[in-house]
C-alpha cells in the first residue's frame, strides 16, 4: 500500500498539469484578497479568449464583469479565512444567458497559511425558468437580504466594479409609502405579500446586473451600475416610481403605495466611502419626501459643499474651544446592584443652541474626517475621568465607541499605548472599546488583529448593537470581544413582541455558549429588567436604570444607587430555576 501510495504521490504534479491545461472546469489562482494571480485556458475562454496576463492585479469580479449571487467580496473573505464559499456568477442575457457555479477553497501552506485561493468554475444547465433562474440570480432582491453587512458588501462589489468599468454608480434610497400602514391595519397576512409583491415589481422593472438590499421595514437601497449618463438613470426612475403606483390587489384588499426615491452618484459624490454614499442617498430621500411621494431627488453635491465646510470648520473650533463633553450612563448588574461600569457619551455644548447630541452633529464630523481626532479625544479625556474616579475611591471601567475608520487608522494602536502610559495608575481592564458589529464584521480578519492588540495593553472589546448584523457563529468565534450589547431595537418591544423574545433568548444562549459576557441596552422601565433578568440577562443599562450624567455626579450616584426589588426576585427566580 506505502509503495502504492509514492508511485500516485509522484504523479500528482503530472495530474494537476493535465487538469489544469486540458480539464473543462474554470480554474483560477486568486491572492487572499481576491487578485487574479493565474487562470488555466478554460477560464480564459469564458473571457473570449483574453490572456490571463492581461488580468493579472485585476480581482476577479472585476474582471469577470458578471451579475452575482451574492457578495463575492464576502465569499472571498470567508475562503481566505479558511472556509469554503460557492457563488453563481450569471453571464449574458436570454437568449445567451450562462450560468456558472464558483467553488472558493483556501490553499493552505505548511504552516497553516492561506497564501492563495483556488476558484473553480462549473457551467451549470439552463434548465431552469426565469423566476428561477435569471431573476433570482441577477437581481439579489430576496426579503433575506437584509441587514448593513449584507448592504456593506453589496455597495462594496457595485463600487468596485464602476471602477473598474469607469461607469457611473447610482446608489438609490427607496422609501415606500403604505406599507407600516398596510402592516399595522391588516397584519403580516397581508403585509408580507404586498411586500414580496412590491419587491417582484421592481424585479421587473430593474435591470440584470441591478442590485436591491432591504435595509428597513419600509426603505430598500437599490444599487444601479453600468450608467453612461445620467439621462439613463431618469429612465430607470421613472419605471420604478410608475409601478410602485399602480395599485395591488392582496387578498381581495385593493391598495395604493408610494415612493420616494434619494439618489447619489458615484464616482461623482465627493466622498466616495460607502457609509457617506449611502448618508448622502438618505439625506436626498428625505428631501424628495418633503417635496412630496411619487418623485425622485438627486444629491446635490456642489450645494451642500460650502455649507458642509462651513459645518466642518465650525466643529474644529469647537474641538480646540473645548466644547465638547463627556456624560457618562452607568452599566448595572441588576440583580445585585452592583455597577459594574460605564459607557461615555459624546455631547456638544453649543455656546448658542445648548447641549447637543450626536445624532445632531455626528454625520458632520464623519464628513469632515474628524472621526480619529474626535475619537483620540474621547478616549484621552474618558481615561482621564476613570483616574478621578479613581482618586476620589470610585473605582469604575469606562466603555468608548470607536468607529472603524478609528480602529482601523495606523496610529490607532501607538496612540492607545501612549494614552494608556500617562495613567500608570489605572488598572488593567478599565478602559473598553465598542465597535458596532456591523462595523467588525466587515474586515473580521484586521479587526480581529487589532482587537488582539489591544488585549495584550489590557483593553477590552464590546459589540456593540449586536443582533443588528450579519451574527455568524463563525464571526463570533473568530472575534475575540469580550461582551455583547443587544442592541434597544430588539428590548425594547420585549414585553409584546415574542419575536424579540426570542431573538434576545438567543443572543444570551450565545453568550453563555461562547463564555461572552452580555449587556441589554435601552432597559427603559422596571418590567423590562425584570424581563431581560428572567431570560438570563444580569447587566444592562438604560433610561430605567439612570440617564447619562456628567462625570463629577457618578460618584455619588453609585453610592446612593439601589436595585429595584423587583429585579432583585427576578434575578433570584432565574437562578433557581
Amino acid at each position: 500500500m506505502q509503495t502504492q501510495w509514492k508511485h500516485w504521490s509522484a504523479l500528482y504534479p503530472a495530474c494537476w498539469q493535465t487538469l489544469w491545461d486540458r480539464g473543462g472546469d474554470f480554474l483560477w489562482l486568486l491572492e487572499p484578497d481576491g487578485r487574479v494571480v493565474d487562470g488555466n485556458p478554460a477560464a480564459a475562454g469564458l473571457m473570449a479568449g483574453m490572456p490571463v496576463a492581461d488580468a493579472l492585479f485585476w480581482t476577479l469580479p472585476c474582471w469577470l464583469g458578471a451579475r452575482f449571487s451574492g457578495s463575492p467580496h464576502y465569499r472571498l473573505q470567508q475562503a481566505s479565512q479558511g472556509e469554503v464559499g460557492e457563488l453563481e456568477v450569471l453571464f449574458g442575457s436570454d437568449p445567451d444567458e450562462r450560468r456558472i457555479q464558483l467553488s472558493l477553497l483556501p490553499v493552505p501552506d505548511a504552516a497553516g497559511a492561506i497564501p492563495f485561493l483556488l476558484v473553480v468554475g462549473r457551467e451549470l444547465p439552463r434548465h431552469r425558468g426565469k423566476e428561477e433562474g435569471s431573476s433570482r440570480l441577477s437581481l439579489d432582491i430576496c426579503l433575506e437580504n437584509t441587514g448593513p453587512v449584507v448592504l456593506a458588501d453589496s455597495l462594496y462589489q457595485a463600487m468596485t466594479r464602476a471602477r473598474c468599468d469607469a461607469s457611473l454608480l447610482a446608489v438609490c434610497h427607496l422609501d415606500i409609502d403604505g406599507l407600516r400602514a398596510v402592516r399595522e391595519s391588516l397584519g403580516k397576512r397581508v403585509g408580507t405579500p404586498l411586500l414580496l409583491a412590491a419587491a417582484q415589481r421592481l424585479r421587473e422593472v430593474l435591470r440584470g446586473g441591478d442590485t436591491v438590499v432591504r435595509r428597513g421595514d419600509d426603505e430598500f437601497v437599490l444599487l444601479v451600475g453600468d450608467l453612461c449618463q445620467l439621462g439613463e438613470l431618469d429612465r430607470v426612475m421613472e419605471r420604478v416610481l410608475d409601478i410602485l403606483a399602480q395599485p395591488f390587489d392582496i387578498d381581495g384588499h385593493c391598495i395604493q403605495l408610494s415612493a420616494a426615491v434619494g439618489v447619489t452618484i458615484y464616482p461623482d459624490d465627493d466622498n466616495s466611502d460607502g457609509e457617506t454614499l449611502l448618508r448622502h442617498a438618505g439625506e436626498a430621500m428625505a428631501a424628495a419626501r418633503e417635496r412630496g411621494y411619487n418623485s425622485y431627488r438627486l444629491f446635490d453635491t456642489a450645494h451642500t459643499r460650502q455649507p458642509r465646510r462651513q459645518a466642518s470648520a465650525r466643529l474644529r473650533e469647537a474641538l480646540a474651544a473645548q466644547e465638547f463633553e463627556l456624560h457618562y450612563q452607568p452599566k448595572v448588574c441588576l440583580r445585585s446592584g452592583r455597577v459594574v461600569g460605564t459607557e461615555a457619551l459624546l455631547r456638544w455644548r453649543h455656546p448658542e443652541r445648548g447641549l447637543l447630541l450626536p445624532g445632531e452633529f455626528m454625520t458632520i464630523i464623519e464628513d469632515a474626517g474628524l472621526c480619529v481626532e474626535v475619537g483620540k479625544w474621547v478616549i484621552e479625556n474618558a481615561l482621564a475621568q476613570a483616574d478621578v474616579w479613581r482618586r476620589a475611591g470610585t473605582d469604575l471601567a469606562v466603555s468608548v465607541n470607536v468607529s472603524s475608520r478609528q480602529l482601523q487608522d495606523a496610529q490607532f494602536i501607538p496612540h492607545l499605548t501612549d494614552v494608556l502610559k500617562a495613567f500608570p495608575q489605572l488598572p488593567n481592564g478599565v478602559l473598553e472599546l465598542e465597535i458596532v458589529e456591523s462595523a467588525a464584521l466587515h474586515d473580521i480578519q484586521r479587526v480581529g488583529e487589532i482587537i488582539e492588540q489591544c488585549r495584550q495593553l489590557g483593553v477590552s472589546f464590546a459589540l456593540d448593537d449586536f443582533g443588528t448584523g450579519y451574527s455568524s457563529l463563525a464571526y463570533l468565534k473568530r472575534l475575540p470581544a469580550r461582551t455583547l450589547k443587544i442592541d434597544q431595537s430588539f428590548i425594547v418591544d420585549l414585553l409584546r413582541n415574542s419575536e424579540d423574545v426570542a431573538i434576545v433568548e438567543s443572543i444570551i444562549g450565545l453568550t453563555q455558549a461562547f463564555r461572552r459576557q452580555v449587556v441589554a441596552e435601552g432597559v427603559e422601565t422596571r418590567e423590562l429588567g425584570a424581563m431581560v433578568l428572567r431570560l438570563g440577562c444580569d447587566v444592562a443599562q438604560g433610561y430605567g436604570i439612570a440617564r447619562p450624567m456628567r462625570g463629577e455626579l457618578m460618584p455619588d450616584w453609585v453610592r446612593a444607587y439601589r436595585p429595584d426589588p423587583s429585579w432583585v426576585s427576578a434575578g433570584t427566580a432565574h437562578r433557581d430555576s
